[in-house]
């Protein structure tokens, strides 16, 4: 369902800011 697709997407741009967060190596 369509809901089910935005919360999808919600998780992924979830896991991305995670990720920008992540500091530099």
């Amino acid at each position: 369902s369509e809901g089910h697709r935005q919360i999808l997407t919600r998780e992924l741009e979830a896991v991305g800011l995670r990720l920008n967060k992540r500091p530099p190596q």
